[in-house]
This record gives structure tokens, sequence and C-alpha cells, in this order.
């Protein structure tokens, strides 16, 4: 799907092209495949890639021969984007994300969702109690959270970090 990402107008694939080969292995279409009615039917995905600030918005239209012409597919993702942008202008779709966290910032964090406690994180990565406040401390001004709870669920939010 990285591959419509980066398109700037709509893009018409067949999954019997030799050029689109990598389709029939992308989980996405996989899962657009299986839960079709017509398996063997299943040949044109359309997709359209719309950036709307942070907000990145993929849509995808898929079956059997899928007929849209191009104009009116360049028509469609025209009027998706004004509207969208009509919908962000009266209320954001998503809050201003959060600066990015340092790496060591992230292990910290990381390791506090775990419930580790600042001095099991201070012997684990040989740093002083001091350093992982400071940096706790730092990940909470980034993340724009009241405490560190808020700051480990902020960093969840945003894919800074992760449960193993």
């Amino acid at each position: 799907m990285r591959r419509l990402a980066v398109a700037y107008r709509p893009v018409r694939l067949l999954s019997n092209g030799a050029e689109t080969e990598w389709l029939a292995n992308a989980p996405l279409y996989g899962l657009l495949k299986r839960n079709s009615g017509d398996q063997n039917g299943f040949d044109s995905l359309i997709g359209m890639h719309i950036p709307l600030e942070q907000l990145q918005i993929l849509i995808l239209l898929a079956g059997a021969n899928v007929t849209i012409s191009d104009a009116d597919l360049c028509n469609a993702m025209s009027m998706i984007s004004r509207d969208m942008e009509a919908m962000h202008s009266v209320k954001p779709l998503l809050p201003p994300r959060p600066g990015e966290l340092s790496v060591r910032e992230k292990m910290v964090l990381s390791k506090t969702a775990e419930g580790k406690t600042a001095n099991d994180i201070a012997v684990e990565l040989e740093i002083s109690q001091r350093t992982v406040h400071a940096h706790l401390q730092n990940a909470s001004e980034k993340m724009q959270a009241a405490n560190k709870t808020q700051t480990v669920v902020e960093a969840l939010r945003y894919a800074q970090i992760s449960l193993a």
C-alpha cells in the first residue's frame, strides 16, 4: 500500500498484471480478497491517497472489474480532498502531534510502561535515577502530559513506544 501512498492521483491496479505481482502478496489485498463475495472475480483495485496535515487517508475501491473513468476518479479525489479540508477547518480531525521523543526517552518510557521503577530502570540502563527522572520529565513536556502515567499513554497513542 506504500506504492499508493506516494501517488499524487488515483492508481488503478489489476491483480493479473506482471507489474503488479507484488499486489498478490500484499496483506491488505489478501484481506479484501478473502472477504469478497467472488474471489475469482476479484481483480481490480483502485487506490487514492489524500494527505491532510498529519492525517494520511487511503481510500480503496476493489472488486471484479471495477469500472470508473480516470476523470471521474480524479474528480472524486478532488471532492473528497476539499470535503476533508473543510471538515478539518471546522474541527481538526487529529490534535497536533507532540514532539518526537529521543531514543533514551523512549527506552525509559517503555520500561516505565512495563511497570519498572526509576531505580530498576537506572540499574538496567546503567544511568542514575536522576537521569531517569530527567528523561521522564523531558518526555512529559514533549507529550504535553501532566504526569508519568499520561506520558506513557500519550507515547503509546502516538506510537512513540509500544508494549512488547
